[in-house]
């Protein structure tokens, strides 16, 4: 948890305007160093698609 919020502290400028859902899973999705099944998980939990997810994290580019 400690690391998905360094992730999203460090892109405060790439956050900004976006859903703070998929900001959220896309930053623990990356902490967790791309764990099997978690990105759907997390989509899943924030209510988000799956894209969405990826796309978040490839602009928080951690």
């Amino acid at each position: 948890m400690r690391r998905a919020l360094e992730i999203l502290e460090g892109n405060r400028r790439v956050a900004a305007g976006r859903s703070p859902w998929v900001l959220a899973a896309a930053a623990l999705w990356l902490a967790a160093y791309k764990e099997h099944g978690m990105l759907i998980r997390l989509a899943d939990a924030a209510g988000v698609a799956v894209e969405g997810v990826k796309s978040a994290a490839k602009r928080i580019g951690a």
